[in-house]
């Protein structure tokens, strides 16, 4: 295994509570159990020994996933995602519409690795689990006035397509594309 050139960027950490020399480092040095990581980037807090993970597969593949955390905001940001990443993985809402209203509801854009604080988790889980309740409510809507089931359409909005020996209704949402089909 190559080093990595020593490199250093600013980068906030959560520990120390201010913006630090960050150093960039192999996975090796961040998980020495993980033969999986060795090659992978990260940038690492000196005083602290805190670190967060790079966008390595973009084309700037040193550029910081976010600000370097603390091991409470790192549990709180796994635990933020476990709660949102369902909504948009089950395509009850779309990703980029689920950050742009959390976003609305803070004030501000919305990324996970740039939680600094607790209180912030906090807020950020609170308004999150208000839109999750709000978006089960218009999916589960949306469900019964069509007594169909369309994973990726909340808004339904459908359009009907001819019919076939299999199905004796068929419709394509007008938004999102999906299609709801009724059997014969």
């Amino acid at each position: 295994m190559e080093k990595m050139e020593q490199q250093t960027r600013e980068i906030y950490c959560c520990e120390c509570l201010c913006d630090v020399q960050a150093v960039l480092v192999c996975g090796a040095d961040i998980y020495p159990h993980r033969e999986d990581l060795y090659e992978l980037p990260f940038w690492k807090c000196i005083a602290c020994k805190n670190f967060t993970g790079c966008h390595h597969k973009t084309k700037d593949s040193t550029r910081p996933l976010g600000v370097i955390a603390n091991k409470a905001i790192k549990r709180a940001r796994m635990d933020i995602h476990a709660f949102i990443d369902p909504l948009w993985k089950e395509q009850k809402i779309n990703r980029v519409e689920l950050y742009k209203r959390i976003s609305m509801s803070i004030g501000y854009e919305y990324h996970t690795g740039e939680i600094r604080t607790l209180e912030e988790a906090n807020r950020v889980f609170k308004v999150a689990k208000s839109i999750a309740m709000e978006v089960r409510s218009e999916f589960l809507n949306h469900k019964k006035e069509t007594k169909q089931y369309s994973p990726s359409c909340i808004k339904h909005i459908y359009t009907d397509l001819p019919p076939n020996k299999k199905y004796s209704r068929i419709q394509r949402c007008v938004k999102c594309k999906s299609i709801a089909r009724m059997l014969a």
